[in-house]
């Protein structure tokens, strides 16, 4: 499940908003401000949003959208290549980063005051069913044919494939790691798909 692209009123909005709560935190930027800066009025942006927190559950649903969407194309790039999968898998992790720095500080920051609050939580709660079952039937594809050991689940997969990427892009963000996350791509990669076989046992 993916979010429809934005047009109009919504997407100049979104676009204004992205800019502001990037630059200037999301509590320090009012609905006049995103008028201000969209050139939407502030009865549209209720029209279309409900209030503020529902611009923010917008643009994290859209970001969060993206690299998923992103992330099971390239899983199903490689369906057959379990190896090749899990190492462009972490590729695309430091790469989506590295690429869309301004969505990975959203989600990062406000990810999960979305899924606690009213208008985020079912939305982003079916995003992430959908990217869970498509990624799910990836994984079982690979237990099945015997490239990935069985018993390792979504969890696993996470805490060996995607934890160590993203903790790098992280410290990226946050201007503590001067190299760019893709530099570190082949070997995150292979020292993934390492940890995933020494699973086995």
């Amino acid at each position: 499940m993916s979010t429809s692209p934005r047009t109009g009123a919504p997407a100049a909005v979104l676009d204004a908003a992205a800019d502001l709560f990037d630059r200037r935190g999301f509590a320090a930027v009012s609905i006049n401000d995103l008028t201000a800066a969209s050139g939407v009025s502030n009865g549209s942006i209720y029209h279309h949003f409900g209030a503020k927190d529902g611009v923010l559950a917008a643009l994290v649903g859209d970001a969060l959208a993206g690299y998923q969407d992103g992330l099971v194309g390239v899983l199903a790039d490689h369906a057959g290549d379990a190896p090749g999968g899990i190492r462009a898998a972490v590729a695309f992790e430091l790469g989506w980063f590295e690429a869309q720095p301004r969505s990975a500080r959203l989600i990062i920051a406000h990810r999960d005051a979305v899924a606690a609050g009213a208008t985020g939580r079912e939305p982003l709660a079916a995003l992430n069913r959908a990217f869970a079952r498509r990624v799910r039937s990836w994984l079982e594809r690979q237990t099945h044919a015997g490239a990935i050991p069985r018993g390792v689940d979504l969890d696993l997969l996470h805490a060996v494939v995607f934890s160590p990427a993203r903790e790098l892009a992280s410290l990226w963000l946050a201007r503590r790691l001067k190299p760019r996350p893709t530099t570190f791509a082949a070997a995150l990669g292979d020292a993934a798909w390492a940890g995933l076989q020494a699973l086995d046992h």
